[in-house]
């Protein structure tokens, strides 16, 4: 580093302690902040819920009954999918935000979302019991957390449900994202493993926590291993769809 580079960077760390710079929204990156929240009032509005009537079975927007994807794969693991709100513009961004830019400050608001979707669609189910998606050991250590285990957390506190880390994910083969949509749609069971803790979920009626649902393949994978542990019934909570 330049003697000017130096002193530049440490005239700014001096002008930082003197004027200290107020925090920005996380997603429209402007001062717009009325409180502690890390985004903005504007941004979080346009954070659009999903519009009922919904498929019963995996979620989908705008579906009487079931969807056409359902009728066609009758056999599923999983009761019901419910998530908040269709995987794009803002809420896309918050979840992208998390998980990319590592910005957990936004952890709230997306817990909130869960909390929401959760006691307008799923509070009469008899859920028991949370359990997370789990993601690679690779990219935990890339991250530096699992998203899904921290939204589960927050949901678990708010909604007074014990949270069982039950799965993990094994190292074999291709990331999901890296695979096509109709390779998800036929993948065995074989790439989620249990763990010990899944003792405490046998016979429950459990709900599945991640950030997105797609094709519902990861879903479909992580029930058929728990309902292979003695699990009464699964369902999934996301906030994306």
């Amino acid at each position: 580093m330049t003697k000017r580079a130096l002193w530049s960077e440490l005239r700014d760390a001096f002008l930082h302690l003197l004027l200290p710079q107020r925090p920005l929204c996380a997603l429209c990156k402007l001062d717009t902040l009325t409180g502690e929240e890390a985004v903005c009032p504007l941004c979080a509005r346009q954070v659009r819920r999903g519009r009922p009537p919904f498929c019963h079975q995996c979620g989908r927007e705008d579906v009487a009954g079931r969807c056409s994807d359902c009728v066609r794969r009758p056999v599923r693991q999983v009761v019901r999918a419910v998530s908040y709100g269709p995987y794009q513009g803002r809420l896309r961004d918050l979840i992208w935000v998390l998980k990319s830019n590592g910005r957990q400050e936004v952890l709230p608001l997306l817990q909130h979302l869960l909390v929401v979707a959760y006691r307008e669609q799923l509070l009469d189910c008899g859920i028991e019991a949370l359990v997370p998606v789990p993601i690679r050991a690779t990219t935990r250590r890339e991250r530096g957390f699992n998203q899904a285990e921290l939204l589960a957390r927050g949901l678990g506190r708010q909604v007074r449900l014990p949270v069982c880390d039950a799965l993990a994910w094994a190292e074999d083969g291709p990331m999901q994202k890296s695979r096509r949509r109709a390779e998800r749609l036929h993948l065995p069971a074989s790439g989620v493993r249990l763990r010990a803790a899944a003792r405490a979920v046998h016979g429950r009626r459990v709900l599945l926590i991640d950030d997105v649902y797609t094709t519902g393949a990861t879903a479909e994978r992580c029930a058929q291993a728990l309902r292979e542990a003695g699990v009464q019934a699964v369902y999934v909570l996301t906030v994306g769809r």
